[in-house]
């Protein structure tokens, strides 16, 4: 999990224990550092009197929509979340480094607009396999729809996030949520509960056969059965 090592009045720095990488995020307005004397559990600031933690997966940071993030293709920024580590970014200033492919050179606003539109034909082989497999009803063609309304410009491209997060300083985050040992203590009680209630069952049904067998014993030798 990523960890708190430094916190200004607005910002926090933050260290993955996997990797040994460290960024710096921005506090949103208003923001607080953690008080673990007030809240006995991991979070990273207090918003408005509750915690909060930056969404994290597998310890890696998202930046947040909007934030502001730096590619080998140029600056731009995070117009979409679509994966666990994945964001959709729109270039807004491009690097006028061209971008090199083994059958030669391309500017990178081409190379970007490639990106695009593989992406975009994935969306559309997706959809389309929808409706081959399960039908074109009216159902699945708004499923259909719907994917290929997540369609990107030319000026987009899917980026992986990595241990830089893209260069970004702002970070998606929720509410920090206390762990429910109480839930799990209640669980655990419960299952005890219903165990014993099924060995109680299951004695009582074992003291039936044991009475049946003995009814049985009784009528053979009243009707002289042997």
């Amino acid at each position: 999990m990523t960890q708190v090592i430094f916190t200004t009045e607005n910002s926090i720095t933050l260290s993955n224990p996997k990797t040994g990488a460290s960024m710096t995020a921005t506090l949103p307005a208003g923001a607080k550092p953690a008080n673990f004397d007030l809240f006995t559990f991991a979070h990273d600031f207090i918003l408005d009197g509750t915690p909060m933690v930056f969404a994290r997966y597998n310890g890696h940071l998202l930046p947040a929509l909007g934030a502001e993030v730096i590619t080998s293709h140029g600056i731009g920024y995070v117009e979409r979340i679509t994966g666990d580590r994945s964001v959709i970014v729109r270039i807004v200033d491009f690097e006028t480094a061209p971008h090199v492919l083994r059958s030669g050179e391309v500017s990178q606003k081409d190379y970007v607009a490639r990106l695009a539109d593989l992406y975009n034909n994935r969306l559309y082989l997706e959809a389309t396999w929808l409706l081959q497999r399960y039908g074109d009803t009216k159902a699945n063609q708004a499923k259909a729809d719907n994917i290929l309304s997540l369609e990107i410009d030319a000026d987009c491209f899917e980026a992986r996030v990595g241990d830089d997060c893209l260069g970004a300083v702002e970070f998606a985050y929720r509410r920090a949520e206390a762990p429910k040992l109480r839930d799990r203590k209640k669980s655990r009680a419960e299952l005890k509960a219903e165990r014993k209630a099924l060995e109680a069952e299951a004695d009582a049904y074992l003291e039936d056969l044991e009475d049946a067998g003995f009814i049985a014993d009784e009528l053979a030798e009243f009707y002289g059965d042997e």
